[in-house]
């Protein structure tokens, strides 16, 4: 009895081995794709350099952090940093991991900085990103998957400015609830989410339906309503680029 006891608990021993290790291995794998996947569309969609250190995949809770996520500035501006979310950190709802495509319960944004640059011929870098980002965007399509963050949280944000590079702009946190995005775009979706709200663009307006429908809910204001009056200086300087 006691020997058999003893192979038992060695074959349980092994099956923790095994699934520790193919936690480990799916999950490095896992890091490597979202990694390359992530900067391969930011960079695109933004037509910009960009970068993600490192992300890391929580195997035990379901949540995904991509550390220290960095946006270059566009053609015909100083290389450069544009734009830098220091932590991105996603957790999945665990009530909707059945589905497809799960939701997400929160989306946590840290340690973010925004290198404004302008010039009077070529406007300001991050106005070019975010151009860049809409001209590129996919066409609508109503069957693709739809992701929603029950609730997207910002750290408060520095804005730097080309003339005051030492001063800068804090632009407030904030909190957003049931935010949808495209199954697709997410990465260039979020960033030029947070580019908008923080430095207090407007979003581009969409496209009007063939049928205006008159039951929907207006969306709600945005939450940075009292930062483009600050901000828009910023952008519209004009200051000649050394």
């Amino acid at each position: 009895m006691k020997g058999f006891l003893k192979f038992i608990m060695s074959l349980a021993g092994l099956a923790l081995i095994a699934i520790g290790a193919a936690a480990l291995f799916f999950g490095s794998r896992g890091e490597t794709y979202l990694k390359a996947q992530g900067e391969q569309r930011l960079s695109q969609a933004f037509d910009a350099p960009a970068t993600i250190n490192r992300v890391r995949i929580h195997l035990y809770e379901p949540v995904v952090v991509f550390e220290d996520v960095r946006l270059g500035n566009p053609q015909g501006f100083p290389e450069g940093e544009a734009v830098c979310f220091g932590r991105i950190r996603a957790r999945y709802d665990m009530h909707s991991l059945g589905l497809q495509m799960p939701d997400l319960d929160y989306i946590q944004v840290e340690g973010v900085s925004i290198h404004v640059q302008s010039a009077l011929d070529r406007g300001a870098n991050v106005q070019r990103l975010l151009d860049n980002a809409e001209r590129g965007k996919q066409e609508a399509d109503v069957k693709a998957d739809v992701v929603v963050a029950h609730q997207l949280r910002g750290e408060e944000a520095e804005v730097f400015s080309l003339n005051q590079p030492d001063t800068p702009f804090k632009a407030q946190a904030f909190t957003m609830s049931e935010v949808a995005f495209n199954a697709r775009e997410i990465p260039q979706a979020l960033a030029a989410m947070l580019i908008r709200t923080y430095t207090g663009q407007p979003a581009p307006a969409s496209k009007p339906a063939v049928e205006e429908d008159k039951t929907a809910t207006p969306a709600p204001a945005s939450p940075m309503k009292s930062q483009p009056q600050e901000l828009q200086p910023i952008l519209g300087e004009g200051a000649p680029l050394e």
